[in-house]
């Protein structure tokens, strides 16, 4: 189980994790969640109260945002006693610059 914590406008950045799913139960205040399937799938989001949950996948993409004034926190428990995590911004920009330029589609890719 793991506990967070986002003060007003917080955010929890883009992540998966791939070795579990993830129950997310909103403890105090209110949270705005977003989790997409896959590729092509639709995205999937919520507006959680206090008291409230949502699922996330095994290894889909998901965030929460707390867009209230006062600070939310949540209770997070996974099916895995090591889920994994891995920030999906942080891991792409953590690439070569070039595959990161090919990747967003922006050139230097030298793709033929």
């Amino acid at each position: 189980m793991t506990v967070g914590f986002l003060t007003s406008c917080g955010f929890d950045t883009t992540h998966v994790h791939p070795r579990s799913a993830e129950i997310n139960n909103v403890v105090r205040g209110s949270l705005t969640t977003g989790m997409t399937l896959e590729n092509d799938a639709r995205s999937v989001v919520t507006n959680l109260i206090q008291s409230q949950m949502t699922v996330f996948l095994q290894g889909t993409m998901h965030t929460e945002f707390n867009s209230n004034g006062s600070d939310a926190m949540f209770a997070a428990w996974f099916a895995n006693e090591d889920p994994g995590g891995q920030q999906r911004g942080q891991t792409l920009f953590s690439l070569e610059g070039k595959i990161v330029a090919a990747a967003l589609g922006l050139g230097g890719g030298g793709g033929g």
